[in-house]
C-alpha cells in the first residue's frame, strides 16, 4: 500500500522530466516502463571488477554456497529442504549459509528438524574482503529467490569467480544464466527442481567444471570497465541531446527577435 499510493507517486512526479532511465535488467526495464511513458528505458547491466583468473571449483567436498539476507522472500526454507534430498544421495555435501536477517532462528530449527546437523553451516554476515574466498571454496551457487531481484550483486560475484548458479525464474536472477550451460534455472518454491538441479552438478564434474569456464566466460560481459563505457555512451548521447535543443531553442529565439 505505501509502495502503491505514496511512493510510487511521489517518485512519478519527481521524475517526470528525465531525458532517459537507465533499469540495471531487462526485468527491471519491463517493470518500469509504464511509469515512463514519454521517457525511453534503457538497461545497462551492473558491473564488477573481476578477478584477473577464475579458479576451478574443487575437486574435495561439494559445497553449495547462498549469499544474502535470511528473510522469507529469499527463498532460503526452499533451498534448505531442497539440499535435504541432495544429503541423501551425496552425504559429503555441505550447504554453507552466508548472511543474517530475521528469519534464521526459524531456518536453523528447520535445519534441525531435517537432520541436517553440521551439513548446513550458518556463517553470518563476514567481512566484505573475506567474501571472494566463500566464492573460491565454493562448488556451485543457489539463489532460490521468491520475489524478484533486480539483478543479483551475487550472481554477477558467482559468474566472476566462475561459478555455476542454480536460480529461480524471477526477475534479474535468469538472465545471468544460460540454461544448461553456466547454471540451471529452475522455479520459484519448487525444492524437487532446486534439488534434482544441485545433484545434477555435483554428480558430474566434467559437467561442473564445463560451467564453470563458461560461467567465467560471461562474466567478462559484466566487467567494471564495460559498465563504465557503457554509462559513459548513454551519458554523451543525451549530453548531445540537451546541446542539440539548446541550439535549437537558441535558433528559435533568434529568428523570433529578428521579426
Amino acid at each position: 500500500t505505501y509502495l502503491r499510493y505514496m511512493q510510487r507517486p511521489a517518485y512519478r512526479l519527481a521524475l517526470r522530466r528525465l531525458k532517459l532511465v537507465i533499469a540495471p535488467s531487462k526485468f527491471m526495464a519491463c517493470a518500469i516502463a509504464g511509469d515512463f511513458p514519454r521517457t525511453p528505458v534503457r538497461h545497462i547491466y551492473n558491473g564488477i571488477s573481476l578477478p584477473r583468473k577464475a579458479p576451478l571449483p574443487s575437486s574435495s567436498r561439494p559445497t553449495v554456497l547462498y549469499v544474502g539476507r535470511l528473510e522469507v522472500v529469499k527463498g532460503v526454507d526452499y533451498l534448505i529442504r531442497a539440499f535435504a534430498h541432495v544429503y541423501r544421495d551425496f552425504p559429503e555435501t555441505r550447504l554453507r549459509i552466508v548472511g543474517d536477517g530475521s528469519e534464521r532462528e526459524a531456518l536453523e530449527s528447520l535445519t534441525k528438524q531435517l537432520g541436517l546437523g553440521e551439513e548446513v553451516e550458518f556463517a553470518g554476515w563476514i567481512k566484505h574482503g573475506q567474501i571472494r574466498h566463500e566464492y573460491v571454496a565454493a562448488t556451485l551457487v543457489a539463489i532460490p529467490s521468491i520475489w524478484p531481484e533486480a539483478l543479483g550483486l551475487v550472481g554477477l560475484e558467482a559468474l566472476g569467480i566462475g561459478r555455476p548458479i542454480v536460480g529461480t525464474n524471477t526477475g534479474g536472477v535468469a538472465e545471468l544464466i544460460d540454461a544448461n550451460v553456466t547454471g540451471v534455472i529452475v522455479e520459484p518454491g519448487d525444492e524437487y527442481g532446486l534439488a534434482h538441479a544441485m545433484s545434477g552438478m555435483i554428480s558430474d564434474r566434467c559437467k561442473l567444471v564445463d560451467a564453470a569456464s563458461a560461467s567465467a566466460e560471461k562474466a567478462q560481459a559484466f566487467d567494471s570497465g564495460v559498465f563504465i563505457e557503457n554509462l559513459l555512451s548513454v551519458y554523451r548521447k543525451v549530453l548531445d541531446e540537451v546541446g542539440e535543443d539548446r541550439k535549437s531553442r537558441a535558433k528559435g529565439l533568434e529568428c523570433q527577435m529578428q521579426r
